[in-house]
Parts: structure tokens; sequence; C-alpha cells
């Protein structure tokens, strides 16, 4: 499973879990539970997806790099060939950016499954407080 796949299952988890409501103390420690185990899981497909947009990055990088030297070899000026490798390497760079965009929105995702559980987590405190006062 690539690491688009495995976070765009975790999103749709991670939106599932979110909107789930938790009414006694059992369902709190469930949710408390698979919010903390999808958070941990999903700090491996953040890596994963950082790596990706990395790699793109350094690949787009390189073939314009490369596109540069071919058209400096061909008798173009520096500043023409720069020009024209920096239009024939957009795609490449847009792959790298969009690839940028999922690291930021996995991550972002990441952090509301970690502020659901915080909020269940004081939830879960204050039940217990009013169940061991009460």
């Amino acid at each position: 499973m690539s690491a688009e796949d495995a976070f765009a299952e975790q999103r749709d988890r991670a939106e599932a879990l979110i909107e789930q409501s938790a009414t006694d103390p059992l369902a709190i420690a469930r949710l408390l539970h698979h919010l903390s185990m999808l958070s941990r899981e999903m700090n491996g497909t953040i890596a994963n997806l950082s790596e990706a947009a990395a790699n793109a990055r350094v690949d787009a990088d390189a073939r314009r790099a490369r596109l540069i030297d071919e058209y400096q070899e061909r008798g173009m000026s520096l500043s023409r060939a720069r020009d024209r490798a920096t239009y024939e390497a957009r795609e490449d760079r847009r792959k790298a950016e969009q690839a940028e965009v999922v690291v930021d929105y996995a991550k972002r995702t990441q952090a509301s499954v970690n502020r659901r559980h915080f909020e269940l987590m004081n939830v879960g405190k204050t039940v217990d407080r009013e169940v061991r006062g009460g």
C-alpha cells in the first residue's frame, strides 16, 4: 500500500473517529484507544509522505538542472536555458508541490486526531471525578 493510500484510509478513519460521540466511560476509553493508535500510525505515514515529497522536489530540481545543461550544450544562453528548463520541468515541480500539500494535510489531520484525543481525555477525567466523588 502506498503512503497516499495509507493516508486516505487513515483520513477516513480520522473523520469517523472525530465525529463519533462517546457517552459512557467505556465508549470514551475505546475511542481514546482508537485515536491514540491512529495518531501513532499516522506518524509513519507522514514520514513516508514527507520522504516522497522531498524526493519529488529533488527529482524536479535535478531534471531542471539537467535540462539547463542540455540547453547550454546546444548553444542556448544561461538565462534562456534556465527559462526553458523551468518551463519544461513545471509538471515535475507541480507534483512536488502537490506532495507537500498532502504532507501538510496529513499533519493537520493528525493534529485534529490529537485534539479530539485530548478533549476526550479531559471528558474522561471529569466523568471519573464525578463517578468517584458522587
